[in-house]
């Protein structure tokens, strides 16, 4: 039967030839829902941990492999206090990684969330002739700055100091987004400080976003595994590899040091909006400030059409007996703050004081203040009339 995905309305835009990654479009403040980067609705509970480590103790040899080093200076992990040292040394092609033990199976239709909080030093500090890389990949036996990686997708720094986001197939590289300062989207942190990595895999789609996963925090998604990895169960890796040339820091021989803060691997679970009763009819979610349209049920429509997501209310407060008229499609409530005993007030679904009425009101010294819902759309504005008395009144409205 045929199967609905819950996916953005507005389509993600292509930005790369090669692989047709897309980058998410902002959203206005307060608009739209919580989705992936692809589009898929999240609900709760938001994601289930496989792995989480936040270095502690030492170093955790039920979920890490041995680190594997070698090299003048090179060393393994070194996990205690919060933080992991992992350096690869001072010697041209010393290298120091570390793997996670388990190789985490996709999660149809979910995604693998691997993540990283991971300090990288400033870009002067930044030791010249080295490759760091970290996100979920299996590394080469003995890596090079030029061959690290066998499959995997990674957040990278080059040995000339640019970072990228890539993804690997058969050793083959492929840039996803070129994030540096220089020649790319300026979106490489050159503060020094700890920032948050996250790569989604799920096979036929792949994300890297950086410090959140607002719309704002995506690097590039890749709507396709047409790059790699070519095996899509890989663990959380880390590590640093000495270019051919010894690295250094303003010509003085110094030992790239990676210092990172946490480690995680996750399951999101995506859900699906459907009636209940035919959970193959699913809507869709529009990023967007527009109200359904007139026929659809609580904005639901009945036969697969869109669940628009809705701007908050805007509210008029009328306080004397005059005509008053909004440009509005949609009528929430009309709250009464303040009663003066026999104030009509009357409702048009009109640009005028007359034609369709949705209501009238009559006020009396017993008439509770408090609000009365309509939740009705309007074919045309929203016109008030009141008369008689003046009271305090407030419409919320779209």
């Amino acid at each position: 039967m045929k199967k609905f995905a819950i996916i953005i309305a507005a389509l993600l835009s292509c930005t790369s030839a090669f692989a047709q990654p897309v980058t998410a479009p902002t959203p206005a403040p307060g608009a739209g829902p919580i989705t992936d980067p692809f589009g898929q609705l999240m609900t709760l509970p938001p994601m289930v941990n496989l792995q989480h480590d936040t270095f502690d103790i030492a170093f955790d040899p039920l979920n890490w492999a041995t680190a594997v080093f070698a090299g003048t200076g090179a060393a393994g992990a070194v996990d205690g206090g919060g933080n992991r040292v992992i350096t690869s040394g001072t010697a041209a092609g010393g290298y120091s990684y570390v793997v996670g033990k388990t190789a985490f199976a996709m999660a149809e239709p979910g995604f693998i969330e691997t993540g990283t909080a991971i300090k990288i030093p400033v870009p002067a500090s930044l030791p010249t002739n080295s490759y760091w890389f970290w996100g979920s990949c299996t590394p080469q036996a003995v890596p090079t700055a030029a061959n690290p990686i066998v499959e995997g997708i990674v957040f990278e720094i080059q040995p000339g100091g640019k970072m990228f986001a890539a993804s690997y197939a058969g050793a083959t590289r492929t840039v996803i987004a070129d994030m540096s300062n220089v020649t790319g989207s300026n979106r490489q942190p050159i503060d020094g400080s700890t920032h948050f990595y996250y790569n989604f895999n799920r096979g036929d789609l792949l994300a890297w976003a950086l410090d959140n996963l607002f719309p704002t925090g995506y690097i590039n998604v890749q709507p396709n595994g047409i790059n790699g990895p070519n095996v899509n169960s890989q663990p959380p890796c880390m590590g640093i590899v000495n270019g051919l040339a010894a690295p250094t820091v303003s010509n003085v021989s110094t030992a790239p040091v990676m210092n990172v803060a946490a480690s995680w691997v996750a399951q999101p679970l995506f859900g699906a909006i459907t009636d209940g009763v035919h959970p193959f009819i699913k809507g869709s979610v529009k990023l967007g400030m527009a109200a359904p349209q007139s026929g659809q049920s609580n904005g639901v429509a009945a036969d697969n059409a869109s669940v628009t997501t809705l701007a908050p209310y805007n509210y008029t407060n009328i306080t004397t007996d005059t005509t008053t008229t909004i440009s509005a499609t949609f009528l929430h409530t009309v709250c009464f703050n303040t009663l003066a005993a026999t104030e009509v007030v009357t409702i048009f679904d009109s640009a005028t004081a007359s034609g369709t009425k949705v209501g009238t009101v009559t006020e009396t010294v017993s008439t509770p203040a408090g609000c009365l819902v309509y939740d009705v759309f309007l074919a045309h504005a929203l016109t008030f009339l009141t008369a008689t008395a003046a009271g305090d009144i407030t419409v919320s409205w779209r």
